[in-house]
């Protein structure tokens, strides 16, 4: 009897999410695109979670279905054992409180035959609240395009994360390096890392603005945590320099990241932005012995 490994790998990664996580599973075995595995993960969810997991193990889609002792504290690290688990082609790593349409898998799989240079696809998704009412459309570009890999991580991943959220994004598994795991050490900024070094090694990748997946909002707007703790910055120029090492990389193009870090900089220190100061003097403190271009162009920002 011969082996065919599916085409997909469906990730879904998941603690004390019992209140959403029928919706999501249910959104994943309801994909009119079928040629998938799925690989469940809880990390040690002490609600009513791995109850629920249960019911969809013996399903013959499932592959893995893996429960840590402890909680790692990073869901990061969950992604990282799924990916080591997947066998398909392309990767799909879904959130436990989120869904998708029904028409999700297929959308994204056109998007890779319409062009087989691409090698990382994603949509616009729609924000809900806990009882599934949308709320707002995600932040997402207003027009669908193509752009190379490496475009895309100069003009958009080298000053944040342009994939929101996790679920709305497919991508080849082939753009996953053995040592390619550095995104499940960061504090904060670990998911923008992973779409980051994802985009720096694609050929091409596809956006497309038709809200097929489902984010849930947990908490009311206001100043970013990240940003109070000073990991929006810190993180963030690790990210911006990890794409500045790019041997291809444009003058122009280093010119205008260089210049929107230290812009971000300015506003972070110089400015009466909620951060406290002995954040803030850790930031100086970590630019002035690591990255002083940043301190340059944040002292003598023109912009």
């Amino acid at each position: 009897m011969s082996y065919s490994h599916p085409h997909i790998s469906i990730i879904v990664p998941n603690y004390n999410q019992e209140k959403y996580l029928k919706k999501c599973l249910d959104s994943i075995f309801n994909q009119t695109f079928t040629d998938f595995e799925v690989i469940l993960l809880d990390d040690a969810s002490t609600d009513g979670s791995r109850k629920i997991l249960e019911k969809y193990e013996s399903r013959p889609e499932v592959s893995h279905f893996v429960t840590n002792p402890e909680n790692s504290g990073n869901t990061l690290q969950l992604w990282k054992k799924g990916i080591r688990l997947a066998e398909g082609d392309y990767v799909w790593i879904t959130e436990s409180d989120g869904f998708s349409d029904k028409n999700f898998l297929k959308t994204m799989m056109d998007l890779f035959q319409h062009d087989q240079n691409v090698d990382l696809a994603f949509c616009a998704s729609w924000m809900v609240d806990e009882k599934d009412k949308k709320v707002k459309p995600e932040a997402n570009p207003e027009e669908s395009f193509y752009i190379s890999g490496e475009g895309a991580a100069q003009k958009y991943f080298s000053r944040s994360n342009l994939i929101r959220n996790a679920g709305s994004c497919v991508f080849k598994k082939r753009l996953i390096e053995p040592s390619f795991y550095e995104y499940a050490y960061y504090d904060s900024q670990g998911s923008w890392c992973f779409w980051a070094t994802l985009s720096n090694g694609a050929w091409k990748i596809a956006y497309l603005n038709e809200k097929l997946h489902y984010s849930r909002k947990h908490r009311p707007d206001g100043f970013p945590e990240t940003e109070k703790t000073g990991l929006e910055f810190t993180e963030g120029f690790r990210i911006a320099e990890g794409i500045l090492k790019n041997e291809k990389i444009t003058a122009l193009a280093r010119n205008q990241i260089y210049r929107f870090w230290g812009k971000k900089l300015h506003e972070a220190v110089f400015s009466g932005k909620g951060i406290n100061w002995v954040t803030k003097i850790r930031i100086l403190f970590e630019i002035l012995f690591g990255r002083p271009w940043i301190l340059r162009y944040a002292l003598w920002n023109d912009e």
